[in-house]
């Protein structure tokens, strides 16, 4: 059992908290007990996270049960802060211990209890950062990036200072304050062995891996967070530590994988202003009007619409604001593509005509070219019914008054519903469906089982799906299930290949009609395919109502298409009865023909023993002699009678 510090009476004596009337505590000579601190409380926004801090936060369930808890008890154990100058954002106080704290507190809507350290320095800070983090967690359950950050500060000159063992008994107080820790300072351990070594003994590493995680630690943060999620191996990434940080911020450039679903080319030629020279490249204009537009349109893409699209501008003359023209005409084109956007977008662009020192001015509606080059204003608004999209502003002159602002806004709102009027009478809705042409993406799953069967062996029978329809298949097996991609160039060739894979997959069912293909003739009837790979015998008499002697009697021969009716499912064997009478009319006065009953099988004879039984006792066959004169003529005494009743008994 640990023994308690007589001199310690409470938990405000432990972390040294200013009390109203009482003294201070001397601390035993074993123990070195913190500076006079103070407590207060904050709201977590007032708290800035800590500069650097590499450790990541909670996310998920780990995070939902601390908000939790927090908002039904509130936040029990205090973190700790230091006080510092005021930043250019306004904060006054830096986070140490209590990150996750501070934001589940946030989510939750409740201030946070925090210690106060002043004149603390940074590498103090930075032990207080750290250590938290080790002794809240096991260092195995670290994420790579946070072991390299712990194991770099641990390797730095300050681990062999008392300083660190007097913050960390002070830390280990707060998780347990009977415990009284007396450990030996490591500075004098350090002189022994390589400090990577005195770390790897601690961490249970070897001196080789702690080598490597210090050189991790010399990674730019995004290429930390890949290592983090597993993204390259550690040795790939001391590799990459060796680069210079702009190499680093290259390599992470080139992993990026990024995805946009709503792309929008603006093309601006020399032509569309009356200017005749080569076309080298995008200019500032280009892509400053082409970004306008694609932010005035991009919110209108349903957020689950499973295609990527793309607008092409091509601007003809530019005389008023060719990137407002962009916004109207591709909601006119997105409309009558058949993207269900979520609202019409329209747009207009604003001018102003002010002297310089007078009241007088004028706000001016779809301004020309002239009066943007002449005026001092060119402010473009966008947006639906409901409010805007995107803006811009230029402007020529030392500012604008909050009046001139108020009236242009009001002025284009009554343009832009203006606009969007006729934009609705042309096209009142997105089509229901995307045209023809357009190309398209079909996806859904199938049963696992029937992955095989739709690939065929050898791939034959998707490859022949693909060249018979022009749509490209994909299938791959995912969470159980077979996950299928058609796409082609049109509709056409997409609904023949989802109705191939259909057939393929489907299950007969008892009383569905089927197009048949004859695949075989018998005498006793035909095989014909109601489905791709499944076969079923339509039997001669299933065939007509009346009585045919050979298939061929109907007119049927092979690679004929024939409706059957699927009547029955062999519940042993799995065979189909099929019937192509029934779909028929019944001639007037049929009369079904009585089958011949069949007779009933008596009790299975007897064994070879007892067939004799009651008829006496047979007398012992004698061995037959066969005595050939040659070799045409018969043996002697044999019999080739058929009637054993000529059998003597």
């Amino acid at each position: 059992m640990p023994k308690i510090n007589p001199r310690i009476k409470s938990i405000d004596d432990l972390l040294g908290l200013d009390a109203a009337e009482e003294s201070p505590i001397e601390p035993t000579p074993s123990v070195s007990l913190p500076t006079k601190n103070t407590i207060i409380t904050l709201p977590p926004q007032a708290i800035r996270a800590f500069r650097g801090h590499p450790f990541r936060l909670y996310e998920g369930d780990r995070l939902n049960d601390l908000v939790e808890s927090i908002s039904e008890h509130g936040v029990l154990n205090p973190a700790i802060i230091r006080k510092i100058e005021r930043d250019e954002d306004g904060f006054e106080y830096e986070m140490l211990a209590g990150h996750n704290r501070q934001n589940a507190a946030a989510i939750a809507n409740r201030e946070l209890p925090c210690i106060v350290k002043e004149n603390l320095s940074d590498e103090d800070a930075w032990i207080y950062v750290i250590e938290t983090n080790v002794l809240q967690r096991s260092f195995s359950e670290m994420l790579p990036s946070e072991k390299a950050a712990v194991l770099a500060l641990r390797y730095s000159k300050m681990i062999c200072q008392g300083r660190r063992n007097d913050i960390i008994e002070e830390l280990k107080r707060l998780e347990n304050p009977d415990e009284i820790r007396e450990n030996p300072t490591s500075g004098t351990q350090c002189h022994r062995t390589k400090s990577r070594d005195i770390l790897g003994a601690e961490y249970d590493l070897k001196g080789r891996a702690v080598a490597n995680y210090l050189r991790i630690n010399e990674l730019i943060t995004p290429l930390k967070r890949r290592i983090d999620d597993a993204e390259f191996p550690i040795v790939v990434a001391v590799q990459l530590s060796y680069l210079t940080e702009q190499e680093q911020k290259m390599v992470d450039d080139v992993l990026d994988k990024s995805y946009m679903r709503f792309l929008l080319h603006y093309n601006f030629p020399p032509f569309s202003t009356g200017e005749a020279k080569a076309q080298r490249g995008v200019g500032r204009r280009e892509i400053g009007h082409g970004h306008l537009a694609w932010r005035a349109l991009k919110g209108q893409i349903p957020a689950n619409y499973p295609y990527t699209v793309r607008v092409v501008s091509d601007i003809l003359e530019s005389n008023g604001s060719s990137s407002m023209a962009t916004v109207c005409a591709g909601t006119l084109a997105l409309m009558d593509a058949g993207v269900p956007i979520k609202a019409p977008v329209s747009g207009i662009a604003m001018g102003l005509i002010k002297n310089p020192g007078e009241e007088k001015y004028a706000v001016l509606s779809d301004i020309l070219g002239d009066e943007d080059h002449l005026g001092d204003m060119d402010f473009k608004t966008t947006g639906t019914a409901k409010g805007l999209t995107a803006t811009q502003m230029d402007i020529k002159c030392d500012g604008l008054s909050y009046e001139i602002l108020e009236k242009a806004l009001a002025q284009a709102k009554q343009a832009r519903e203006h606009i969007l009027g006729k934009i609705l009478e042309t096209m009142p809705a997105p089509r229901a469906e995307l045209k023809p042409h357009v190309p398209r993406i079909e996806a859904f799953d199938i049963p696992k089982e029937f992955i095989g069967a739709v690939i065929g062996p050898g791939g034959k029978i998707i490859q022949g799906m693909q060249e018979d329809t022009g749509a490209t298949i994909t299938i791959e097996e995912a969470d159980g299930v077979g996950k299928i991609q058609v796409s082609g160039p049109n509709k056409d060739s997409i609904d023949a290949a989802v109705a191939k894979i259909r057939a393929i997959v489907a299950i007969p069912e008892v009383g569905e009609v089927y197009d048949a293909k004859v695949v075989s003739i018998m005498p006793y009837g035909c095989f014909v395919e109601i489905l791709p790979g499944k076969d079923g015998l339509l039997h001669i008499s299933e065939i007509d109502w009346k009585r045919l002697e050979t298939v061929e009697e109907a007119g049927i021969k092979e690679g004929d298409k024939i409706k059957v009716k699927l009547m029955e499912i062999d519940p042993k064997t799995g065979k189909y009865k099929l019937s192509h009478r029934v779909l028929m009319e019944k001639p007037e006065g049929y009369v079904e023909r009585e089958r011949r009953p069949r007779p009933e099988r008596g009790e299975r004879r007897g064994r070879r023993d007892d067939r004799h039984e009651g008829r006496g006792e047979r007398p012992a066959r004698q061995p037959r002699r066969y005595e050939h004169r040659n070799d045409e003529q018969a043996p002697k005494e044999f019999n080739d009678s058929l009637d054993h009743n000529n059998d003597v008994e």
